[in-house]
Order: C-alpha cells, then sequence, then structure tokens
C-alpha cells in the first residue's frame, strides 16, 4: 500500500523538495522491488522509484552507486515488459546526469548485451526504450556502438522500421516507437560520418611515415576498427534501399564534396585494377558476379561525368573478359585430340567455369545493357561516344554478343549516329 501511494504521489509531484523524494525512499523502494515475491507489489514498487527518477534523477543514482549497474540491469532478467519499461527509463533518465554511471555500464560489454536482448522482447514500448537507452551509451563511443552493430543492433533496427508504422493496431505506441527509432537514425547518420573523418584523419598523420609513433600507432588501432560500422550501415538492406529511392540523401550524412569524392575514388579503383589484365584474370568470377553489375546500372546515371566513367571502364572490363573468352575457344579448337587425358580434363573444367561466366554477361547484357542502350546513345555528348566504344569492344571478341545485338532494336540508331558523326567529321 504504501509502495502503491508513493507511485500516485509521485505522478503528481514535480517539485524536488517533496519529502518524498529523497535517496532513501528511493533505497526502500529497490529494496522491495528485488526481495518481494508478489510480482504486483514488484512492479509497483519500480514504477514508484521510476516515477520518482524523473523528478530527481539522483534518487536513482543513489541506487546504481549502492548496488552497481550489474545488479540494476540483472533485474530486468525474466521479468515482465512493464519492469523492463521502467528500468529501462529509470536508467536512462539517471545517465542523463552522471557521466561516471554511464562510463561505468559502457565499460562493461555484459551490461550493454543485457539492454541489446532488451530488442528482442515483444513489446514495442520496450524495444523502444532500448533504443533510447543505447543511443545514451552509444553518445561519444564509438567501440560501443562498434559492439552494439556487432550483435545486429542494425538487424534490430531494420526490423522495428518494417513494423513502425502509424497503421497498426496501437497508432500510440508505434508513433512512441518511430520517434525513438528516428533518433537513433539521425544519430547514427552523423556518427558515421564522424568516424569517416577520424579514420582517414589517423591515416593521413602517418602518409609518408614507415615507423609511426607511439602515439600515432595508438590512435590508428583506437580509431581503423570503427570503420566496420559504417560497412555495418551500408550493409543494411533497408538503409540501400532507401538509397535506391532516393529516401536516404548521402550527401547531407557525408556532405556533396565528400560523397561525390567516395563515389570517384572507388571507380577510380575499378577503371585502375582494369587496366592491369594480370590481376582481372584470377578474379574473372567476383568481377562478373560482384562489379559489373553495379557498373551498369551506374552507366545510366544522370551525372554524364559518372556515366562517361563507367561507360569507359565497361569497355576496358569486356575487352579483357571476352578476349580471354575467344581464347579460350580458339585454344579448344585447335587442340589436338591425342593430348592426355589429364590435360583435356582441365582443359574441360576451365571450359566450364568460362562458359558460366560468359552465361553470366551475355545474361547481364539481356537484361540490363542492351534494353536500355538506346537512351545512352542518344544521350548528351560525350555519353553516346563511348557507348559506341563499349559496342566495339564488346562486338570484336564475342560472337554471341554480335547476335545479341543483330536482334535488338539499337542498330537503327547506330547507323544514324555514324552517319551524323561521319557529316559532321567532313564538313569539319
Amino acid at each position: 500500500m504504501a509502495a502503491k501511494a508513493i507511485e500516485n504521489i509521485s505522478t503528481a509531484v514535480s517539485a524536488p523538495s517533496h519529502h518524498l523524494v529523497t535517496t532513501e525512499t528511493g533505497s526502500a523502494l529497490w529494496y522491495l522491488f528485488t526481495h518481494s515475491t508478489v510480482e504486483a507489489v514488484r512492479v509497483t514498487a519500480i514504477s514508484a522509484l521510476s516515477r520518482l527518477t524523473r523528478v530527481v534523477p539522483a534518487v536513482f543514482l543513489a541506487v546504481i552507486e549502492t548496488c552497481g549497474p550489474a545488479a540494476i540491469l540483472e533485474g530486468m532478467g525474466g521479468a515482465g515488459a512493464r519492469v523492463q519499461q521502467h528500468i529501462l527509463t529509470a536508467m536512462a533518465t539517471a545517465l542523463l546526469t552522471s557521466r561516471i554511471q554511464m562510463h561505468r555500464v559502457t565499460q562493461s560489454k555484459d551490461l550493454v548485451l543485457k539492454v541489446l536482448r532488451c530488442l528482442e522482447s515483444p513489446s514495442t514500448i520496450t524495444r523502444a526504450k532500448a533504443f533510447l537507452l543505447l543511443q545514451l551509451l552509444i553518445q561519444d563511443n564509438t567501440h560501443t556502438l562498434l559492439y552494439c552493430c556487432q550483435h545486429r543492433l542494425v538487424m534490430h533496427l531494420e526490423r522495428d522500421l518494417r513494423k513502425a508504422t502509424p497503421l497498426r493496431e496501437n497508432p500510440s505506441q508505434s508513433g512512441y516507437l518511430s520517434q525513438c527509432l528516428d533518433l537513433l537514425i539521425v544519430y547514427l547518420s552523423s556518427t558515421a560520418q564522424l568516424i569517416l573523418e577520424d579514420v582517414l584523419c589517423a591515416l593521413q598523420s602517418v602518409v609518408g611515415r614507415r615507423h609511426p609513433s607511439t602515439a600515432q600507432s595508438r590512435q590508428l588501432k583506437h580509431t581503423l576498427p570503427t570503420i566496420s560500422v559504417v560497412l555495418e550501415l551500408l550493409s543494411s538492406q533497408n538503409y540501400i534501399t532507401s538509397i535506391e529511392s532516393n529516401k536516404t540523401n548521402l550527401a547531407s550524412a557525408l556532405g556533396a564534396a565528400a560523397c561525390e569524392e567516395l563515389i570517384r575514388t572507388s571507380l577510380s579503383i575499378v577503371e585502375v585494377l582494369s587496366q592491369h589484365h594480370n590481376l582481372i584474370t584470377p578474379h574473372r568470377s567476383a568481377v562478373v558476379d560482384a562489379i559489373l553489375p553495379p557498373l551498369t546500372t551506374l552507366a545510366f546515371s544522370r551525372s554524364v561525368e559518372w556515366s562517361v566513367f563507367v561507360l569507359r571502364v565497361l569497355s576496358e572490363l569486356s575487352f579483357v573478359l571476352l578476349v580471354q573468352e575467344s581464347e579460350g575457344t580458339e585454344e579448344d579448337e585447335e587442340t589436338d585430340v591425342n593430348k592426355e587425358r589429364k590435360e583435356d580434363g582441365e582443359r574441360t573444367a576451365e571450359g566450364r567455369d568460362d562458359g558460366s561466366s560468359c552465361n553470366q554477361i551475355l545474361a547481364l547484357l539481356t537484361k540490363s545493357l542492351l534494353p536500355r542502350y538506346e537512351s545512352l546513345l542518344k544521350a548528351a555528348e560525350p555519353i553516346p561516344l563511348y557507348a559506341l566504344k563499349l559496342l566495339v569492344s564488346m562486338t570484336e571478341h564475342s560472337m554471341q554478343i554480335c547476335r545479341l545485338i543483330k536482334h535488338s532494336k539499337i542498330l537503327p540508331t547506330v547507323f544514324q549516329l555514324t552517319m551524323v558523326r561521319d557529316q559532321s567529321h567532313l564538313i569539319n
């Protein structure tokens, strides 16, 4: 009855000077919560303590200092949703006012893991409050953020992003979860930018130094692992989908200049690799599987610069890949039937691999490139020129691609474009 009375009074109390708002009251409520065997009494006690903490956070800080953060979070183990919600609320309210206790919690990975496990709760409110507490724990602590990402924080975030909609059965709860998710997403976006800046700064400090100083080595060891946080975010399916649908603006997170530089650098790396045929050959399958599809998509970019860049890279890559295919076919035709069976077996296996890669290339051209190729030929200069160069590169070494282009609808446009260029050349 006393706990219920405190709960009711603390709901209406807003003045820190009230005689009930004391650390002794907080300790008594915590004792009642941890020692009572009646669930209703436990819920009432922790609810009253949580409400008192909203008025004066020092009430719960005193409990944390007496029992330790581990004992506090241990109280959530096996507890019901209402108990978890009250503990999460009290913990977040108290930690907002004490960086010392915040540091104690983040130093213990087990404690952080207990909060992460609350994200598995079927209760929407519990998950929302857990997201809020996690945001407090990861603020200015990228290593705690890295630990959370390694323990499926992004997965839980994705799941609740799909579920958190005001059209659910309980709009008020879904709306609260949406607000908590929005806060966390905004923070993660800004943190990703800071992590990239810190990593670049750490790397720039050792450029040209064969033997970094002790301080620089320490900084590298502390900073470089956090780049995995950015990878986790970019690997998020919802995050990628939002980028493709223009719901996420990378330029706002990285800055327009940094975003363009990232694209330019990435494409430059691919271009350099494409010019080293001895590097492409042993990794043919990886190039066909992982590099060609996104390049093919980027060829139709609204940016003339990126489109031209990609068409140039595709010309080089198609030359390397299709020349290998052509050489493999010629070698098969010239094979002597009297060669040893071992050589025949090895060549057959290589043929199967090359054939598979060739089929993937043909499928990519058929589904992604050729149906939209006419738009490249009619695009602003100099895109048509590089589109023609790519056609030449593809048709020089593959009869199958020649047949595909022959049956496509782009030949009239190619002839028209060629005639216009010839006339322009004669006039000049």
